[in-house]
């Protein structure tokens, strides 16, 4: 990759951290893990729904990421492999989150920008319109979200 790209990269990133922490989106990582764990996984991983995760099916997603990762299809997954697969699906994401902030679609993300999509979702959450948002408006945002993930991750299976 190019210093140009990495430094492109690496300001989209920044600019990506910076709207997550300012749209008090940000999650902890423990927490995003005790989710997953706690149900998503099952639901995305229990292909007989009986309640438990068998090797047996685990497997074959797991076959299945191994072989999208193999990009030259030896059979075997290099560093170099899992470093391009990674980085093409950070770059997807950042694409995505990155999209939503810059209101105009020139690839650059202005403070105005930033703002005014920060009042948008400030907007959505603050559903009694006082100005705060409240623990009950947070909750109903959280559930929205899990509802969500549960209808994508159910899409995917």
């Amino acid at each position: 990759m190019g210093e140009q790209m990495e430094k492109r990269t690496r300001n989209i990133v920044i600019a990506v951290a910076a709207i997550t922490a300012v749209s008090g989106v940000a999650v902890s990582a423990n927490a995003v893990s005790r989710h997953w764990a706690g149900g998503m996984m099952m639901r995305h991983m229990d292909a007989n729904g009986d309640g438990k995760v068998t090797k047996a099916e685990i497997m074959p997603r797991l076959t299945k990421r191994f072989d999208r990762v193999d990009a030259d299809k030896d059979g075997k997954v290099t560093k170099a492999e899992v470093g391009e697969h990674v980085r093409k699906r950070v770059a997807r994401r950042i694409g995505h989150v990155f999209g939503q902030f810059d209101a105009n679609e020139d690839g650059i993300m202005t403070k105005a920008e930033l703002e005014s999509q920060v009042d948008k979702h400030f907007a959505r959450l603050d559903t009694d319109k006082n100005g705060e948002v409240n623990r009950e408006e947070m909750g109903a945002f959280r559930d929205a979200m899990r509802a969500h993930m549960r209808k994508f991750f159910d899409q995917k299976n």
